[in-house]
């Protein structure tokens, strides 16, 4: 019965793996659990490019061996219907409810106290994008516009995000 919220309170808990050659590693940043299995198939260098069974989320060998990024990762979680949180660097964007974005920079504000969203309007678009590209599925192939069925409830969560205009064709 706790999970009724994407703040960190909640959502930020420790993932503890052992992995042998690794030893008092620990990543800061923001990690999902879609990258335990890239992770522990990295470990046991399982090759994991297979078209026919695609492998999201990513390896945390290199973040746990100290190599550095070259960009803020993107971590993305869901509660309910609808309700989404994107995480990329320093800020989460939170969507809760149909028009309701929350802007928080959790290393100003690690509480998540103060909604900064309409002081940061262009870091709001932002996180909503990589949000989009995260429900449509980056590996996804692309199909034609003539082809592609969009059902009630992914027309409402594209039309959330902004990407559905007020009319329907």
């Amino acid at each position: 019965g706790h999970g009724h919220s994407l703040f960190e309170e909640l959502l930020h808990v420790p993932l503890v793996m052992r992995i042998p050659g690794i030893e008092n590693a620990r990543v800061s940043e923001s990690v999902g659990l879609v990258d335990v299995v890239p992770t522990l198939l990295d470990a046991l260098q399982v090759e994991t490019q297979n078209e026919d069974t695609p492998i999201y989320g990513r390896s945390l060998l290199p973040l746990l061996r100290g190599e550095a990024q070259t960009a803020p990762s993107v971590t993305i979680a869901g509660f309910m219907e609808g309700w989404r949180a994107v995480v990329s660097g320093r800020y989460k964007l939170i969507h809760r409810t149909h028009r309701r974005w929350m802007l928080y920079d959790l290393e100003a504000d690690p509480g998540e106290e103060n909604d900064i969203a309409a002081d940061h309007p262009e870091i709001v678009r932002h996180l909503r994008g990589l949000l989009g590209m995260a429900l449509s599925g980056e590996t996804a192939p692309q199909a034609e516009a003539e082809t592609t069925v969009i059902d009630d409830e992914m027309e409402a969560q594209l039309r959330a995000l902004g990407y559905v205009g007020s009319q329907r064709r």
